[in-house]
């Protein structure tokens, strides 16, 4: 889906270092405050009337594909369909709850919005009412701009550039590790009691291809049917009518829990996949797609621990055992991965997941698909737990040292790591360095994009689906990596377990494995 204005600077307010600072004497001095810019950004940014709307505009992105937007805004409500080639992803807002159905079918619940109708003043606004915002002063240049600067936690510099004239959001630059990308702004419009922009221009440093340019097409009131805009049901890329175990390879090796793998047949060719519930979606490696002439668009440069370039493919036929699937859309993203008797070339994550109950068994070895209806915790004699699945990973409440968080639950990770935040919370008397399984173990973690360097610590008391863990070793990378999670469990910790996903209840189910 598209990150809008918003979504882009809530993104950016949890980054890494800052590579930027002002330098003194770059901005003449002002007499205008901070709160007085800020209200007169508000006040010129203007409220849209109560009422129905319909938005067109059209984006040249800068891998030379174009993206149309479509949006119906009713009342407090909106739908966004986000056309690009032969993909269509839908996102909204129903009641207060944002969620996003993706080119798959999948509907997603999300935390964090974007705005409907583009609101470069969204930028400047805060929910808690304190904003992060200072004044640094005027540009010394045609045209005047009152400048603000803002500080993320993680050292980001974000600096917003308001017209010293029309108090009217000129630009916003973010500068962060690696490099520095700008939100342009122009052509504003008066319409509905709003003052917009018709033309966005986004640049990044350094990566020519993330860059665009949209130009709103079409803004007019346009009424529209109140239960169009409810939040659609998901469309599952499979359906089971009896449980289906799955030929799954547990890659396990020296007294190492391995990942998981599944064998997919397209165009008559096998590919080794690893199911990985800490993946969001279906990804291939694009040699792979190459290999099974599978054509590629949209490309785009992301960071996950280095930086990947991401496209996108449509595999026409899949299987897998006895399911078989069509026209299922995968992420294109460098994969490079060997294990035991494997070479996978991809993720199988979110939208696997989310089509139906998913069972482990780590001891026999085993991976299990369950039709709702006729699924029963409790004569399996489980354990319900609720998880967080609005991102499409899901994530569980645990404690260390008596210290709770929230954690990915990761098939895809062999062990379990911590962040460096959350470690900072624990009683440090009950940590200790791992020297030994450095040692054994390199000192870097591989992630997509490259290896983040890693500290090895046993923690103590560990509680997790009712069973307390007396110690245990924990991996916690450097950086930025797990963002706001206190960390994730992995294959170390759910092998010990039966344990089942339930993406659509939001629940997991988990019972010793003996």
């Amino acid at each position: 889906m598209r990150f809008l204005v918003a979504m882009t600077f809530c993104l950016l307010l949890v980054g890494a270092t800052a590579a930027r600072a002002v330098a003194d004497g770059a901005y003449a001095p002002t007499t205008e405050s901070t709160g007085d810019i800020l209200a007169k950004l508000t006040a010129a940014d203007g409220q849209l009337q109560s009422g129905d709307y319909l938005t067109v505009s059209r984006t040249a992105n800068g891998d030379g594909t174009t993206t149309t937007w479509t949006t119906q805004v009713v009342g407090g409500d909106r739908l966004t369909l986000e056309q690009r080639g032969a993909v269509t992803d839908e996102f909204g807002e129903y009641q207060g709850q944002d969620w996003w159905r993706d080119a798959n079918g999948t509907v997603i619940l999300e935390r964090g919005a974007d705005e409907a109708i583009t609101d470069p003043a969204a930028l400047m606004r805060s929910e808690n009412g304190e904003n992060p915002f200072h004044v640094l002063g005027e540009t010394q240049g045609e045209p005047q701009q009152y400048v603000l600067e803002a500080h993320s936690p993680g050292g980001d510099v974000i600096d917003a550039y308001v017209d010293a004239k029309t108090f009217l959001l000129a630009k916003v630059t973010f500068s962060y590790r690696g490099g520095r990308s700008e939100l342009d702004f122009s052509d504003y419009r008066a319409l509905f009691g709003r003052t917009q922009p018709f033309h966005e221009r986004d640049s990044e440093d350094g990566f020519p291809q993330n860059g665009s340019e949209t130009q709103t097409l079409s803004f007019t009131q346009s009424p529209s049917n109140d239960a169009a805009m409810t939040i659609p049901p998901s469309q599952p890329l499979f359906a089971v009518s009896a449980p289906l175990t799955l030929p799954a390879r547990f890659t396990d090796a020296q007294g190492y829990t391995g990942e998981i793998v599944l064998t997919a047949t397209v165009n008559g060719q096998s590919l080794d996949m690893v199911l990985d519930s800490g993946a969001s979606g279906l990804t291939l490696d694009p040699g792979a797609a190459r290999r099974l002439g599978l054509p590629s668009y949209g490309r785009q440069t992301f960071s996950i621990g280095g930086n990947v370039d991401r496209s996108n493919t449509i595999v026409p036929q899949l299987s897998i055992g006895g399911l078989a699937l069509r026209n299922v859309v995968f992420d294109l993203i460098p994969f490079n991965d060997t294990e035991e008797g494997a070479h996978p070339v991809g993720l199988i994550g979110c939208d696997f997941f989310a089509s139906s109950i998913v069972g482990f068994d780590f001891k026999r070895k085993t991976v299990t698909l369950y039709p709702r209806s006729t699924f029963d915790p409790t004569a399996l004699g489980l354990e319900a737990i609720p998880i967080q699945t609005n991102d499409c990973v899901p994530r569980i409440a645990a404690m260390f040292e008596n210290v709770r968080g929230t954690f990915l639950l990761d098939t895809g990770a062999f062990g379990t790591m911590l962040s460096q935040h959350y470690l900072a919370e624990l009683p440090q008397a009950g940590i200790e360095r791992d020297t030994s399984a450095m040692d054994q173990t390199p000192d870097e973690i591989s992630f997509i994009g490259g290896s983040v360097p890693t500290q090895y610590y046993v923690v103590n008391d560990f509680v997790f689906a009712s069973t307390r863990f007396r110690t245990g070793e924990v991996a916690v990378p450097s950086g930025d990596v797990l963002g706001d999670d206190a960390g994730l469990i992995g294959r170390n910790v759910l092998k010990e377990y039966v344990f089942y996903l339930d993406y659509a209840d939001g629940l997991a189910f988990f019972k010793l494995n003996v």
